[in-house]
């Protein structure tokens, strides 16, 4: 039997008030995975939107972690409601985190009503020291656009200029350390996948707690490629000609 979304609501408020669990209720009940997960997905979208990554407070630490998704998990159902794990990666310190969404039936659908981190396994830790060789920083810039496109292929970066997000590729690295005391920079040239265009940007690697680690990513200037120019807004439409005398 075929059931509609309503009625699989009905009946999931029903299962959870009653405690009846029957093999039959539970296969009514239980709502299209693929739906829920969907749910979840739409609204990571939008908490990420602007800056690209999904910060969440950690009680245990007294932190705010910046977590860019990996993969949305199969629902579970329990007396709460149902719960969704999605699985990120924390930006700054490489951890794996599961978080876990609330959903809780609102008005002939389901809603998340809350996020809890539920799991992390820490990144591996390696060897400090106070000072690196271009080489050194070269490795860390690797393995960081390596964790940061696994999953996507392409480095997500937010455009302040535009107020989106780019999909951008490495075209190549300048070479051209500059090293300020535990801060060392270098420039590379990446491709926006979707516009063409040619961004030039300095990467940012500060030696932290004896850990040598990207910091951040700045664009330097922009070459406009053969899409759209996404570095610019659309023109205004031209003004209609005055009448003839």
């Amino acid at each position: 039997m075929k059931f509609t979304l309503k009625r699989i609501l009905v009946i999931s408020v029903i299962a959870m008030t009653t405690g009846f669990t029957s093999p039959a209720l539970r296969a009514q009940a239980k709502i299209d995975g693929a739906v829920l997960k969907d749910i979840v997905t739409k609204e990571l979208n939008q908490k990420t939107k602007l800056v690209g990554t999904f910060d969440l407070y950690e009680e245990s630490t007294k932190k705010v972690r910046n977590l860019r998704m990996i993969s949305v998990e199969e629902p579970v159902e329990d007396k709460e409601g149902v719960r969704v794990p999605v699985k990120f990666r924390d930006n700054s310190s490489g951890d794996m985190v599961t978080v876990e969404a609330l959903l809780q039936p609102s008005n002939n659908t389901y809603k998340v009503s809350d996020w809890k981190i539920t799991k992390v396994e820490a990144a591996p830790k390696v060897e400090t020291k106070e000072s690196y060789t271009d080489e050194e920083v070269r490795k860390a810039i690797d393995d960081y656009l390596a964790q940061q496109t696994k999953f996507t292929d392409n480095l997500m970066f937010f455009d302040p200029k535009i107020e989106n997000m780019r999909k951008l590729q490495l075209v190549e690295f300048k070479n051209n350390y500059r090293h300020f005391g535990i801060l060392t920079i270098e420039t590379a040239d990446f491709k926006d996948i979707e516009t063409g265009d040619i961004l030039t940007m300095d990467i940012l690697v500060k030696v932290k707690k004896g850990l040598l680690e990207v910091d951040s990513l700045k664009i330097r200037k922009i070459k406009n490629g053969e899409g759209a120019p996404a570095s610019s807004k659309p023109p205004a439409p031209a003004a209609a000609p005055a009448p003839s005398s």
